[in-house]
């Protein structure tokens, strides 16, 4: 699920642009970031990896708090896909504290919901469920249903896990009707799909 990752937390660095000082080695780091995502969705991670760490470099460079706390997710994202939980982790932790510290909050969610993830696949069921709990209530407040959208689909996928497929079923409906008034098709797909899979039980 973490290559949804672009669609729901795209407000993640947008929302506090206002405070970012941008110069060439801010825009340079943005470039690489955006690059090594497609690196990342083309499977080479090491390639991805690579662009990550000059990235940081200048971000760290030019006290870039926000681009900072982008990076850390984004890494903390590609260490779960390759199943370094621990790594992941330690970048989930970084991102979070430099979110908070940035007064970032569609970041701070975004990695409440990925770190909730990263919990569930820990068997931490508790501490997932509670994490998403905490990021619908900030993707709530800051009115960004793309960002429901994406904790009811999680929510969804958590309590078919415990199974509680009716439970399942509801969240998974109203996941697919905010993405639907979003127009992410992508996701559209991945909802009924989950849903497909539940009724095949």
């Amino acid at each position: 699920m973490d290559d949804e990752a672009r669609k729901k937390d795209q407000g993640a660095m947008g929302n506090a642009d206002g405070m970012r000082n941008s110069n060439e080695n801010v825009e340079l780091a943005d470039k690489m970031l955006y690059k090594a995502e497609v690196w990342r969705e083309l499977g080479q991670p090491e390639r991805a990896m690579e662009l990550y760490l000059q990235a940081e470099a200048l971000y760290r460079q030019e006290k870039d708090g926000l681009g900072l706390a982008t990076l850390m997710l984004r890494i903390g994202e590609l260490q779960s896909i390759l199943g370094r939980l621990d790594q992941a982790t330690k970048y989930y932790s970084q991102a979070e504290i430099l979110f908070r510290s940035v007064k970032s909050n569609l970041g701070l969610a975004t990695t409440m919901l990925d770190t909730g993830y990263l919990q569930s696949r820990l068997g931490k069921m508790e501490e997932a469920s509670d994490l998403y709990f905490k990021a619908e209530a900030i993707f709530r407040v800051e009115k960004d249903d793309l960002g429901l959208a994406n904790t009811f689909l999680r929510r969804g996928l958590l309590q078919n896990s415990l199974g509680n497929p009716d439970q399942a079923m509801e969240l998974f409906l109203q996941a697919e009707a905010l993405f639907r008034s979003e127009k992410d098709d992508l996701m559209v797909a991945h909802t009924l799909q989950s849903m497909a899979d539940l009724q095949k039980g």
